[in-house]
């Protein structure tokens, strides 16, 4: 892959934009599970808390801690190299997906927003902080002007890649709103312009943003213009077996660490408290 190890200042910026929006995150979810996590202990008082949740929030609140070490290292060797790492890996979306919901929780839960994942998603070759950055954008653009005010539902489920290209992994975000007029459908990946008229939420550059990082990796985001019914955006890049075929065709033990990356990825998600979401067929 044809991907530059030093980024530009660009690059850089929305390093830390990612950074920081991460560190927000973490920092919610974090007050979420301890709001859980008193509720839980308060009923405990009364003898009525499962042992089980409280385990459950307990591995949360230390789950985020963990997290927001690793943010705050990242933001060091930043400060003090000038540079941040831009290098791709595979990363399983299923574990990605997982979390950006789960920082999405108390969005879900105020709107009451049903979402579907549905297993499995592929893995794919790309950076993990600009990939978490391009699925929020997606995933917040459908809870927050994308789905039916009565009944919400957002489904994220593996697909076909555009124009059939079988180097690539794709993964469909599809929500139950009322679509996209198209007549604007040639807007929505122009710097600026948002999805929602008349809404302070958003700066009109997350579509674009999204569409140049997938770009960067080899990959695109595109609208899925056969949709009939709400609004569906195709998330492709490399897939991650082919991709590190590629990178280390040359290499004897490409395939055990490829083994090894994979399943150390599948393995640990990080999940969150709330109500259960859907892994349907």
């Amino acid at each position: 892959m044809n991907t530059p190890t030093t980024p530009d200042p660009t690059e850089v910026f929305h390093a830390l934009r990612g950074l920081s929006h991460d560190m927000g995150a973490t920092h919610m979810m974090l007050e979420h599970s301890l709001r859980g996590l008193k509720t839980l202990l308060h009923r405990s008082g009364a003898g009525g808390a499962p042992q089980g949740e409280v385990r459950s929030r307990l591995s949360h609140v230390e789950a985020c801690i963990q997290a927001a070490k690793g943010y705050l290292d990242d933001l060091t060797r930043l400060s003090t190299a000038g540079t941040v790492e831009m290098e791709p890996q595979p990363i399983e979306l299923t574990g990605l997906v997982d979390r950006v919901l789960a920082e999405q929780a108390a969005l879900l839960e105020e709107r009451s927003v049903e979402v579907q994942v549905r297993d499995p998603l592929p893995a794919v070759w790309c950076n993990p902080i600009q990939l978490k950055q391009v699925l929020t954008n997606l995933l917040r653009n459908a809870l927050l002007h994308g789905c039916d005010r009565r009944r919400p539902r957002v489904v994220v489920e593996a697909c076909d890649p555009p124009d059939g290209d079988d180097s690539l992994a794709a993964v469909r975000i599809h929500d139950n709103g009322p679509g996209i007029d198209p007549r604007r459908r040639r807007e929505i990946f122009l710097p600026g312009r948002r999805l929602a008229e008349g809404t302070s939420n958003g700066s009109g550059w997350g579509l674009p943003t999204s569409r140049r990082i997938a770009e960067r990796f080899g990959g695109s985001l595109v609208l899925d213009t056969d949709c009939r019914h709400g609004t569906a955006f195709i998330l492709a890049l490399p897939d991650a077996a082919d991709a590190l075929d590629e990178a280390e065709a040359d290499w004897p033990g490409a395939e055990a660490r490829r083994r090894l990356e994979l399943d150390a990825r599948h393995r640990a998600p990080l999940r969150h408290g709330h109500s259960r979401l859907a892994n349907v067929e």
